[in-house]
């Protein structure tokens, strides 16, 4: 046990640790279950030899009172299995695993749930088996992942139970976020939604039911429709968007909750500046990728819309570069796709059926799909009339062929004035109408 205080202040000082920076459970725990010597060895090693950032240690400081072999231990445990260091290193708690939990957890979680799992979840490798097999008794009621991210939590196994019931009496999808919370908040999150006729999403229960009223009640006095997107912020965040988009004059949808209130104000400044309509996806970006998405548009004369916003200036011009290779204009149709996904799509189509097929609408579709179609429709003569109704290739292959049967049971034509017909344009719901009503009329044979 630590007597002098003053000893442990400036040890962690000595490393680049705030003390005062900790909370008092966590002083106090220190102080009851620490060591000089022992936190002297395990800083040397998690911030010397392993680089960790004093800042990652204010943020798990339990970890300076462990035995400095076990975490030592632990760490080369987690790099020999392939952990990604940074992974570890936001994680530091792992590190505090009893002997030879990791080595057993990793093995169970790789062969029951999959390698990539410790790409999402490296936490519950501090976790032990028993308790993961715990949380399988309700395999049949949540996901393998929300299994694992109750595990990690300290819930009983009653009190997920009871957390599951709740989510299957209110037809509530279970995610891995209603596990953050105990028993009684999420009842009462859902009293609050249910009141208030919010949908009870998983994403509702990313804020305490406090926050959750506190943002309800502004929303209520300043006139704004509640929406899940509002949640997204804290209440007081949301109170200053509300009275800044007001100040501007800009709709109040649920793209502006992604920015706090001082990054509106410095996106209207840009787009002031640059003439961009400020509109719901431009605040998919920040002030500076706007500016240099405007640059990229000039340098390549793209027309600035609402759907550039929704890429990245490096992939903007990424867009562009491909485009230029197959001299296509560049149109807002295209940023429905990756330039890696078109460069595959133009390649096929200009290697094998001519620049005539490069337009916006049919290189927009898969490679592999226009892999299948195109062969089957230029085997079939009807190819040509792509260009001018490209709508059929956004169906499946067999769905093509399935039209095709019912048009051919009609006794229709495949192309009606140079296009498709028209049964190939059909949502799937107004097909499956047309299908209904061709069979009652009896045209097609039982």
């Amino acid at each position: 046990m630590i007597t002098e205080e003053i000893s442990v202040s400036k040890l962690l000082t000595n490393y680049g640790i705030n003390y005062s920076s900790l909370d008092n459970d966590s002083k106090d725990s220190i102080s009851q279950q620490g060591d000089i010597k022992v936190m002297t060895k395990t800083l040397e090693f998690l911030v010397n030899v392993v680089g960790v950032s004093p800042k990652r240690i204010e943020k798990c400081p339990s970890v300076l009172y462990l035995n400095p072999n076990c975490v030592k231990s632990n760490y080369e445990e987690l790099i020999n299995r392939g952990i990604n260091k940074e992974k570890i290193i936001g994680c530091l708690h792992i590190l505090s695993s009893e002997p030879g939990v990791i080595r057993e957890t990793y093995d169970y979680v790789s062969n029951n749930y999959g390698v990539e799992t410790f790409n999402k979840n490296v936490s519950i490798l501090g976790v032990s088996v028993s308790r993961i097999k715990e949380m399988e008794r309700f395999k049949g009621k949540m996901s393998k992942s929300s299994i694992l991210s109750a595990a990690i939590t300290t819930l009983r196994a009653g009190e997920v139970g009871t957390i599951l019931s709740i989510c299957e009496e209110y037809g509530v999808e279970v995610s891995s976020s209603f596990f953050q919370k105990g028993v009684s908040e999420i009842t009462e999150i859902v009293r609050i939604c249910k009141d208030n006729n919010l949908e009870i999403s998983g994403s509702m229960f990313r804020k305490s039911s406090i926050e959750i009223r506190k943002t309800i009640n502004i929303c209520n006095e300043k006139g704004v429709p509640i929406t899940g997107s509002v949640f997204l912020k804290g209440s007081e965040e949301v109170s200053k968007i509300i009275d800044t988009c007001r100040k501007h004059n800009i709709p109040i949808t649920g793209s502006v909750f992604r920015r706090d209130a001082e990054e509106i104000d410095e996106i209207v400044d840009v787009c002031l500046e640059l003439g961009i309509a400020v509109s719901g996806t431009v605040f998919l970006r920040d002030a500076e990728e706007i500016r240099r998405i405007h640059t990229v548009c000039q340098k390549y004369g793209i027309e600035i819309s609402a759907n550039v916003f929704k890429k990245s200036a490096d992939e903007i011009e990424d867009i562009a570069k491909v485009c230029e290779k197959y001299g296509l204009d560049v149109t807002a149709t295209l940023f429905k796709k990756s330039a890696g996904s078109l460069d595959k799509s133009m390649s096929y189509l200009s290697e094998n059926y001519g620049r005539s097929y490069l337009t916006p609408l049919i290189v927009v579709t898969d490679s592999n799909h226009l892999k299948k179609v195109f062969p089957y429709l230029d085997s079939r003569g009807t190819l040509p009339a792509v260009v001018t109704s490209p709508a059929i290739l956004g169906l499946k292959f067999e769905e093509i062929l399935e039209r095709e049967k019912l048009i051919a049971s009609c006794g229709e034509s495949d192309i009606v004035k140079g296009r498709f017909n028209p049964i190939y344009g059909l949502s799937r719901k107004k097909y499956e109408e047309k299908k209904k009503e061709i069979e009652l009329r009896g045209v097609v044979s039982k």
